[in-house]
């Protein structure tokens, strides 16, 4: 089998990290064909001449530079290279992660050998919050198939969590264009593409296909200055993203919940939109057909009441 695979990487003022990410490539298996679409958000760094700089540098390594003429929306710069993808297998590589010199190699293995529509890979993870000491093995799970019950576990915090940054996964081309492409669904939350990134990593299991986590840890992943997950002040606002996200999952495939996972669901969109008849940073989330909280006046009294929603 003829190994190849396209990369996509989005980018905006980070040309120091961007160098970073594309050198993770040029260790790859040399034998592997790589497409690397990089998508420019209207930079004003040196992102250009990081580029340009890699062109030709490595026979395996094709380059396709997009830049951009004014500042769009982060999620449509991601959308912008979907047309570019001309490889059976893609992966999106965030310009502040990279790969460990075997990535790409045990990536391709496992998604053919597992005749799987998407796999996702355990990480280390370097952030400002931990120093940039590295975090090993960041998720605690073993090697798995996953299942919808696992991963609404994982969401819900009911069981460890899962990686849902899409620097961690690698998909079958056509499934991470649908998944992109639907994830535009969780518009109030796409300005961050907060929650854009658990639709894109899960969608081909909530579909029926079969996917994995692999605890091998072959991605790195930054937690910088500048990153929207440690930058996202409110955590309440992030954490409710991706409950939305899971929502639209669950109801465009008709997946089933337990007792459980309902009652936790419903309360967080309870709280949440209780939070935004006080603060108009929360936007009332109504768009749900499956879950509809209907909780007592007590309980909204003792919502109201509470200080922890006035902040």
């Amino acid at each position: 089998m003829k190994k190849e695979i396209t990369i996509l990487i989005p980018t905006f003022n980070r040309s120091e990290l961007l160098n970073r990410s594309l050198s993770s490539l040029g260790l790859q298996d040399e034998r592997i064909f790589i497409h690397c679409v990089i998508s420019d958000n209207f930079s004003q760094d040196e992102t250009k001449e990081v580029v340009n700089s890699w062109i030709n540098r490595k026979s395996n390594l094709k380059i396709t530079y997009i830049k951009h003429d004014s500042d769009i929306r982060p999620l449509d710069n991601w959308m912008s290279m979907l047309g570019y993808i001309d490889t059976e297998y893609s992966k999106f590589l965030f310009d502040d992660d990279w790969l460990k010199g075997n990535a790409l190699n045990q990536m391709l293995n496992d998604i053919t050998k597992l005749k799987a529509k998407s796999i996702i890979y355990n990480t280390n993870i370097y952030a400002k919050t931990h120093n940039y000491d590295p975090i090993v093995d960041y998720y605690k799970h073993n090697d798995k198939k996953l299942t919808t019950e696992i991963v609404i576990n994982s969401i819900l915090r009911i069981e460890n969590a899962l990686p849902v940054t899409p620097s961690a996964a690698v998909q079958t081309s056509d499934s991470l264009s649908e998944a992109l492409l639907f994830s535009e669904i969780n518009s109030d939350c796409s300005e961050k593409v907060i929650g854009n990134d658990l639709i894109m990593n899960f969608f081909p299991l909530f579909q029926g296909c079969n996917s994995y986590f692999i605890n091998k840890s072959i991605v790195n992943l930054w937690g910088g200055e500048d990153s929207i997950t440690v930058n996202t002040t409110n955590g309440k606002i992030l954490n409710f993203c991706y409950i939305k996200s899971l929502v639209y999952l669950l109801e465009k495939f008709y997946c089933e919940t337990t007792i459980n996972q309902s009652k936790k669901i419903n309360h967080k969109i309870f709280a949440n939109n209780i939070r935004s008849l006080i603060n108009s940073e929360y936007v009332k989330f109504n768009d749900s057909n499956k879950f509809k909280p209907r909780p007592s006046i007590k309980e909204v009294s003792r919502y109201l009441l509470n200080k922890t929603f006035q902040n």
